[in-house]
């Protein structure tokens, strides 16, 4: 015979918050409006303005989306590494305007945003 309470047994496992839903929890923004934000915020300062400019070539902010896509759907702060490998060796980062420019997400700003927030309980 089980010594486990039957509620106990078949009551769900909770899983940790995605970084989209601690993100958006963070901000008091809805997650639809996640994206955009952080991309915003992940943005070097002298980047903002070229990367809109840029971001006219609908291939421009592709590399970053997929970044950032990945990232809120994380539950815990050790994939973010593999998330980042990812981004860094897109095809789409060859470019001159990303490459050389650095009209693009910054890896070290994204982190400072994940990593505090999937520290917390």
């Amino acid at each position: 015979m089980s010594t486990t309470p039957a509620s106990a047994a078949s009551a769900p496992i909770a899983r940790p918050a995605t970084f989209r839903q601690r993100y958006c929890r963070h901000h008091g923004l809805p997650e639809a409006a996640f994206e955009r934000r952080l991309l915003r915020h992940g943005l070097p300062l002298h980047a903002h303005l070229l990367y809109w400019l840029f971001s006219l070539d609908d291939n421009h902010r592709e590399a970053d989306l997929e970044f950032v896509r990945a990232l809120g759907d994380q539950r815990y702060l050790g994939s973010f590494n593999d998330a980042a490998a990812d981004f860094v060796r897109h095809p789409r980062n060859r470019r001159f305007s990303r490459r050389f420019l650095l009209v693009r997400v910054s890896v070290r700003r994204i982190r400072g945003l994940f990593e505090p927030l999937m520290r917390a309980a």
